[in-house]
């Protein structure tokens, strides 16, 4: 049996899906979300951070991401904090050529240019939010729509979104509309 995309039958569905108030109605938001408007991609988050980096950090960095190919600024966070979970904040203690302080300051100086590059407005505006954000401040649903978010920004509510109130806060967000006098909006991050 073979397996074909069908965008017109897939249209169809959709349109029969949110036509009814009464299904359960879940938007999940994945990276495209932030690359659609012009924030950096993981990819390009590790391009773009390491010139942030003092000299012995990116000699850090380069190396890390030598190690395995594929690599991205993902891995190498996740390999510095598992440095420091090893040494703790023991300037005796060493993993793999960081001390203590050494691993803190570069995953601190890490996240610092990361949220440079995303605490901008993005390039591309908020168009695109700011429309499913108005579409969903305008239907009744008998049922809350759900939000998820596997993302680093709060787009939705930076775009004009304000029926809804998080569920779970942190970097996976799950956001449930509730009604019009909530104003508080998200951790979903683009």
């Amino acid at each position: 049996m073979s397996l074909t995309f069908d965008p017109l039958r897939e249209a169809e569905e959709l349109r029969e899906q949110l036509g009814s108030d009464k299904r359960r109605l879940i938007l999940f938001f994945g990276a495209g979300t932030s690359q659609a408007v012009g924030i950096d991609s993981v990819l390009s988050l590790t391009t773009n951070v390491r010139p942030e980096l003092n000299s012995a950090q990116r000699a850090h960095f380069d190396r890390i991401l030598g190690a395995r190919a594929g690599s991205h600024i993902e891995h190498v966070l996740n390999h510095v904090r598992l440095c420091r979970e090893l040494i703790d904040s023991s300037n005796t203690k060493s993993a793999d050529g960081f001390d203590g302080d050494d691993a803190r300051d570069m995953d601190r100086a890490i996240c610092r240019a990361i949220y440079k590059r995303v605490k901008v407005d993005p390039p591309g505006g908020f168009g695109i939010h700011a429309n499913v954000a108005a579409w969903m401040n305008s239907i009744q649903r008998a049922r809350p729509v759900e939000i998820f978010s596997t993302n680093s920004r709060s787009t939705p509510s930076r775009s004009g979104a304000k029926r809804f109130s998080p569920i779970v806060g942190g970097e996976n967000s799950l956001l449930t509309s509730r009604g019009a006098d909530a104003t508080r909006l998200i951790h979903i991050l683009i």
